[in-house]
């Protein structure tokens, strides 16, 4: 193929060549011809067509590279112009300039011609191979850079040439076919897939999200949501259950299931089914992610979320107990991985296992700087800001406020908690859940499943470790060290500075101490910090008893060491419940309580019945990072049995505590002799009244 190219080049040479000769012989002929004679002027009118005939037979070969159009143009230029300056001198042939053939053309796409050969080769001769191979190679690598840079417009440029074609709806239909086998649930789009120029994102109107007992064709499921739309009735069909609109927040949204319309347990349903309807989805596109292994996704937006999640099926093998790390899901490549994740009025009516009440979830607005497959609960946790409402009862998830500093300086200004192995806190706070959530969560035993009656609130403060593999802030490390040297350098006044600064509590203070739960480490990380910090402790004693008390400054330095020894590797949760208004009864003997268990049942239930107006209870959980690997919910960290552990070691420590004795006795000992003293009075007021009756009238008057 190249030998042929070379060839026709040689030959297109060769005769460029011949033409060139051909006017050199042309000019060396005109030079030998006499001038011409003023007798003959006067005929000089009738030569001129002739000799302009001649003159285009002469120029015709100079423009015989030209394309056809600028063929024609450059001729009328020559003609009109005629040699000029030097050429008619010399009579050499003139070649039109840009100008001259902007001057002569007519029409917008000529004159753009003229523009774009002037600036691709500074010439008007037809392109060559090499010059469409330069074309075909720029082309190329400008597409490339634009769909690695800017994936998102140059899919919406697909988009909006296949809406102008009228295939819209083809598109949305074959793009939800591949959501759908790749993601393992079926996704509609209602509407037609509108790119948003201004903001670079691509919105996805009217989107459907199912996954049922039996899978669904999305074609199907376009048809049943689009017979949906004309009839003014929802219809959510999942399983064999009955539709139930969502946004019933009523108490008869769920009825009682007789025995023998009760669905049998099998296998191939035992999963949670939903279905969701989405006003909106706003997604931004990057290749470049995808090539490093992270989804093609960048930021997502989702606003006006309806929809049911229905986890009736959902069932538990009581042979087999209950393995959170064995739920985990595991990493695959390219997973989702979003830079920004927003929500924006998102409510969906819950229907848990069992006989358990219908509730509606809802979530007023959520910013969540990123989000992950991998790592969903822990990203959740780590959110910017979550508000909305679970079963009437008002949730938010937010960053703890301090007095002096912003949330922004916040971290590495706190006096007593001042570490650099933190990277930020969440606070999360749920007001007056009721006590039967806690009741039907499977795997839990202890007081908490002793609660007959009652509410709760939980305040949660989690702390995540810096990971410093990735994002790192230079400005962050950098003022770190200048903290360290202002500290160092300052001393107490340092100190004495950031001594009033603290964070706002998330409850009312109380009038007395909590319950205090022992620390809980989960995982070797964890563990090999708690051993540190019981290391430092010891330490600490020991220095106390030998050497004398120091300045309250080295205090604060020693808690401060021994609090970065232990938040280093692991997330830490502190965890402030408080019981409010609950009524407790005593469980029944089974195989999951032993002897020593059940004997201090008793006292713990006297105990909540005693106090049932409030109970606050705080413990501290130390977790590795790797229990949040692959966790997609609360149940698969494995916290909740965690908690309810924590809450009965608490009461249980309580209950037996020699101060809790103490008090006991001086109780009961006030009590036995407040009884004493209703019964020596009652005998004296007998003795009297017997006296009283015995003693004759008579006598009494004497």
């Amino acid at each position: 193929m190249s030998s042929l190219w070379r060839s026709a080049a040689m030959a297109v040479g060769t005769r460029r060549m011949a033409w060139e000769v051909a006017h050199v012989h042309m000019s060396a002929v005109r030079r030998t011809l006499p001038p011409p004679r003023p007798e003959e002027d006067g005929k000089k009118k009738h030569l001129e067509p002739s000799s302009s005939s001649g003159r285009e037979l002469v120029d015709r070969p100079l423009f015989q590279n030209y394309p056809r159009t600028l063929r024609e143009l450059a001729l009328r230029v020559r003609r009109i112009t005629g040699p000029k300056g030097e050429d008619s001198k010399t009579h050499l042939p003139h070649r039109p300039t840009r100008d001259e053939l902007l001057s002569m053309a007519h029409g917008f796409w000529t004159r753009m011609r003229i523009h774009f050969k002037w600036i691709t080769i500074r010439g008007f001769r037809r392109f060559n191979i090499d010059d469409l191979s330069a074309f075909f190679t720029l082309g190329g690598l400008g597409t490339a850079i634009w769909v690695i840079v800017g994936t998102t417009t140059f899919v919406s440029v697909i988009f909006a040439a296949l809406s102008l074609l009228n295939m819209q709806e083809w598109i949305a239909l074959q793009l939800a076919k591949i959501l759908s086998r790749q993601m393992g649930f079926t996704i509609v789009f209602g509407s037609a897939i509108v790119p948003k120029w201004k903001e670079g994102r691509i919105s996805f109107k009217d989107v459907v999200i199912t996954r049922r007992a039996e899978p669904t064709d999305p074609v199907k499921l376009h048809a049943e949501h689009r017979d949906d739309a004309v009839s003014p009735s929802m219809s959510m069909q999942l399983g064999a259950e009955p539709a139930i609109p969502a946004y019933d927040t009523g108490d008869h949204v769920v009825q009682p299931f007789d025995d023998e319309h009760q669905v049998e347990r099998d296998a191939s349903t035992n999963f949670s089914m939903f279905e969701l309807h989405i006003d909106s989805i706003d997604v931004q596109l990057s290749l470049s992610r995808w090539f490093d292994g992270r989804g093609l996704l960048h930021t997502m937006d989702v606003r006006g979320v309806r929809g049911i999640v229905d986890r009736r099926h959902v069932f538990w093998d009581p042979d087999r107990p209950y393995d959170p790390r064995k739920a985990r899901r595991t990493a695959k490549t390219n997973d989702i991985d979003l830079d920004s994740f927003t929500v924006e009025d998102f409510l969906v009516t819950l229907y848990q296992p069992g006989d358990f009440r219908a509730f509606n979830v809802s979530i007023f607005h959520a910013r969540i700087p990123r989000l992950r497959a991998q790592w969903l609960f822990y990203d959740l946790l780590n959110a910017d800001s979550i508000t909305g409402q679970v079963d009437g009862c008002l949730f938010s998830l937010h960053k703890p406020q301090s007095v002096y500093h912003t949330a922004r300086d916040m971290y590495r200004k706190v006096a007593d908690q001042h570490t650099p192995y933190i990277q930020n806190w969440s606070r999360l706070r749920v007001d007056g859940v009721n006590i039967d959530h806690v009741q039907k969560m499977a795997g839990l035993s202890g007081p908490l499943m002793w609660i007959y009656s009652g509410r709760f609130d939980l305040v949660a403060d989690i702390k995540f470790p810096r990971q410093y593999g990735e994002n790192v802030d230079i400005n962050t490390i950098l003022s770190e060290i200048r903290d360290t040297l202002n500290a160092t350098f300052a001393g107490e006044r340092a100190a004495t500075r950031d001594s009033g600064d603290a964070l706002i509590p998330g409850q009312p203070e109380l009038s007395g101490p909590a319950i205090v739960a022992p620390v809980t480490t989960v995982g070797p990380q964890a563990e090999r910090a708690r051993q540190e910090r019981a290391g430092h402790d010891a330490a600490a004693r020991r220095s106390r008893s030998t050497y004398p008390p120091r300045s309250d400054a080295a205090d604060d330095d020693v808690a401060s060491l021994d609090h970065t020894t232990d938040i280093r590797p692991s997330v830490v949760i502190e965890l402030d419940v408080r019981f409010k208004d609950i009524k407790a009864s005593m469980p029944i003997f089974t195989r999951e309580l032993n002897y020593s268990t059940y004997a201090l049942a008793r006292p713990i239930v006297a105990f909540m019945n005693a106090n049932k107006t409030l109970i606050p209870v705080k413990c501290r959980i130390l977790m590795d990072l790797s229990e949040f690997d692959g966790s997609l919910d609360l149940s698969q960290t494995g916290l909740p049995p965690l908690v309810s552990q924590k809450i009965w070691e608490a009461l249980a420590h309580h209950v037996a505590s020699q101060q809790a004795n103490h008090q006991r006795v001086r109780n009961v000992s006030l009590w036995t002799l407040d009884t004493i003293a209703h019964g020596l009075l009652r005998l004296a007021r007998h003795l009297r009244d017997t006296l009283t009756r015995a003693t004759p009238p008579e006598v009494a008057t004497a």
